[in-house]
């Protein structure tokens, strides 16, 4: 695997962290990390969320640009059904709120491939860290 330019590919998955106390549900509840990771550097992003809804994906996103000081040109998903409600290798669907705020934003969406986990290995073996 090639890496790119620095600034144009970040990869971007959900990883489940364990539990931690939902003050506005008053009890404990599973919490997720969005991590993003610049292809070329590694730099990494995490956004915790108790919440895998487009809603939660975009407002991590929002977080990560201003983290990095930016909109990666393309970013990469591991087909989460709120970007990607039907997983397809050879012709991806993305929901129709992704596709706005890619627009809106000026990113392309490059989904890893479809039963394919070693697409974004370097990501998943870097969420055991966090």
């Amino acid at each position: 695997m090639v890496d790119g330019e620095p600034g144009v590919e970040c990869q971007i998955d959900f990883g489940k962290m364990g539990t931690l106390f939902d003050p506005e549900a008053g009890r404990n509840r599973v919490v997720h990390a969005l991590i993003f990771t610049a292809v070329y550097s590694r730099h990494m992003f995490v956004w915790l969320t108790f919440h895998q809804t487009l809603e939660a994906i975009i407002t991590g996103c929002e977080s990560a640009w201003r983290f990095f000081d930016g909109v990666f040109k393309v970013l990469i998903p591991d087909n989460m059904t709120p970007i990607v409600p039907k997983a397809d290798s050879t012709d991806p669907q993305f929901s129709v709120g992704w596709t706005e705020y890619s627009q809106a934003r000026g990113f392309f969406t490059d989904p890893a491939r479809v039963a394919h986990p070693w697409s974004l290995s370097r990501i998943l073996c870097k969420s055991e860290m966090i």
